[in-house]
């Protein structure tokens, strides 16, 4: 049975860019281990973005387990998803209430046992329905 290893990280500051000819690179340290990353300039211009536009993110980063270094290893083919993290108030702050939206009561009427006619072509029944009450 063969399988798929894929590494997940998460982060929510940017690391420190080296600009290489591929891409950039940065390592992310995790649990003791250092997982070094090349990602495109479209991604982490993407990365930086949501870091300038957001005051509190967080950043998926995916890929596969590369080659081993000495102190962690490289993750391959990485993608990356980002997320505007909603930061509680205190609880000094304001709460703002959200409006309530009134929802129309349905009332049921008995149901009439369904009809049926018959006519030459074709049979049709017809079925009750039900009323809106203000």
């Amino acid at each position: 049975m063969a399988g798929k290893l894929e590494v997940t990280i998460r982060f929510n500051s940017l690391p420190k860019p080296l600009i290489i000819q591929d891409g950039i690179k940065f390592g992310i340290k995790t649990d003791g281990k250092l997982i070094s990353v090349t990602m495109r300039p479209k991604l982490w211009n993407k990365l930086t973005a949501a870091a300038e536009r957001w005051p509190s993110w967080v950043a998926t980063l995916t890929g596969k387990m590369g080659a081993t270094t000495t102190d962690g290893f490289e993750l391959l083919e990485s993608a990356v998803q980002i997320f505007e993290k909603k930061v509680k108030g205190s609880g000094d702050a304001e709460v703002q209430e959200t409006p309530r939206i009134e929802i129309p009561i349905v009332e049921e009427k008995p149901a009439p046992v369904a009809v049926a006619r018959e006519t030459k072509s074709a049979s049709i029944t017809m079925k009750p329905r039900r009323k809106l009450v203000p």
